[in-house]
């Protein structure tokens, strides 16, 4: 689009300044624009660099996946690969950051590769998007439209314009313009409060989208102070996947800053956290912030809480069930007091909704949760072993007086379930009988 504001004009006019690659920029884009892959079939091995391929000496010889070769005509390291492909496309992102003026810019190039077997390879670089940033924070992007919505498909026939990030079905917030690249220029220009305030190439490969670091470091010191201690996956999950402030954990963060302690894994340390601030243990404690094994404390607790949160749910589940109690006496009375069985085998009627409520917390199913003692023509009855230990739970149709599920824990079956059937067959003149 045309450029509206005095900052969209200044950048235009001077995008159009900035030189093209120079041969050791376009050298660079090159020996990265694929990979070194040499496609093994039928006795011979063919280069995607050179393109050229060569039968091997032994003809019973054979490659493996994985396995190092050098081309004879380039000279290029390969792995193998077994496949008959004739072909191989690449493209790869190169990024090369520099300045104009006031102007922090990141150029982002595409690089082409394509080779077909026993040809000469094919390749070229053009330029996609450039993001100019100046010492505000303001950004303002130049980039080739896309053929395609949302893809990063670029239409090179076209020139570079003045863009905006704006949201769509398609690209949310303009996400396609934040190129997380695959290779950044080792001989790069920053602007002098950005080298102050802490960029480096670690932090942009490892952290978030170059762009985006520098963005963040202009204007966020919570950003600063993550790339300056080198906490960058932490600088990855707070500043580019969720874009929120560190807030409350900036304390912890610390903690581990001082102790030496580096967050690997920042999703998962953060849960770990939440769960310390759970169990109100002492978040600015090393002991607790700094695990050696973080896998470990994080699962420990979590299945502490499950069983803390499942006792909770227990208990409001038989505080739920006294309103339900009164109904479900009233519908099913008649058939409390029905037990039978054998010197092994003792099978009861439930004849409370608590009661209910504690064999779907023991046997780990639904027949609380799902209200099988709401419903008109279900009756609930618990199967024992002669200590008193539930083995399944019955569901019997009181229309048909059929037994519509014999369920052990977890949903499971047990090894008395044919007899607990055999049971409850035999003894269904009772339930007819007090109906």
């Amino acid at each position: 689009m045309r450029p509206r504001t005095k900052l969209q004009r200044e950048v235009a006019a001077l995008s159009s300044t900035l030189p093209p690659l120079n041969a050791k920029q376009e050298a660079f884009a090159q020996k990265h624009s694929h990979k070194r892959i040499g496609y093994f079939s039928v006795g011979e091995v063919w280069c995607t660099h050179c393109g050229k391929f060569t039968g091997q000496l032994d003809p019973m010889a054979s490659r493996e996946n994985g396995e190092e070769y050098v081309c004879p005509f380039c000279g290029e390291k390969l792995t193998i690969k077994r496949a008959t492909n004739k072909k191989y496309n690449e493209k790869r992102y190169v990024t090369y950051i520099t300045t104009c003026g006031r102007w922090q810019v990141f150029r982002h190039f595409v690089t082409y590769w394509s080779v077909r077997k026993g040809r000469d390879p094919h390749s070229w670089t053009d330029e996609a998007v450039q993001i100019w940033l100046n010492e505000e924070g303001q950004e303002v992007i130049m980039a080739r439209p896309c053929t395609i919505h949302g893809g990063d498909s670029w239409d090179f026939c076209k020139p570079m314009e003045i863009r905006t990030r704006y949201r769509s079905y398609y690209d949310y917030r303009g996400q396609k313009y934040n190129v997380w690249t695959d290779y950044i220029y080792p001989d790069y220009k920053v602007l002098p409060v950005v080298k102050r305030n802490g960029f480096n190439l670690t932090a942009a490969k490892d952290g978030m989208p170059p762009c985006r670091l520098m963005l963040a470091l202009l204007s966020d010191t919570e950003a600063e102070f993550l790339v300056k201690t080198r906490q960058y996956s932490l600088l990855n999950y707070f500043k580019y996947k969720r874009e929120i402030k560190c807030g409350r954990y900036m304390p912890s963060i610390k903690i581990c800053v001082r102790n030496g302690y580096k967050v690997k894994d920042a999703s998962m340390w953060v849960d770990y956290i939440d769960l310390l601030e759970y169990f109100h243990l002492d978040t600015r404690n090393a002991h607790y912030v700094c695990p050696k094994n973080l896998k470990k404390e994080h699962d420990k607790l979590m299945t502490r809480k499950n069983r803390v949160e499942a006792k909770r749910k227990a208990e409001e589940a038989r505080k739920n069930a006294k309103q339900w109690e009164a109904e479900y006496k009233a519908k099913k009375g008649m058939y409390f007091g029905i037990c039978f069985g054998n010197e092994d085998i003792q099978i009861a009627v439930i004849t409370s909704v608590a009661d209910i409520a504690d064999e779907g917390e023991a046997m780990h199913h639904c027949v609380y949760s799902n209200r099988y003692f709401n419903k008109d023509n279900s009756l609930i009855l618990s199967a024992r072993d002669k200590e008193g230990n539930r083995l399944e739970t019955i569901e019997l149709d009181l229309r048909t007086l059929e037994i519509v599920q014999s369920r052990g824990k977890c949903n499971g079956t047990t090894p008395y379930h044919d007899q607990i059937v055999s049971l409850v067959k035999d003894n269904i003149g009772l339930f007819r009988k007090a109906a």
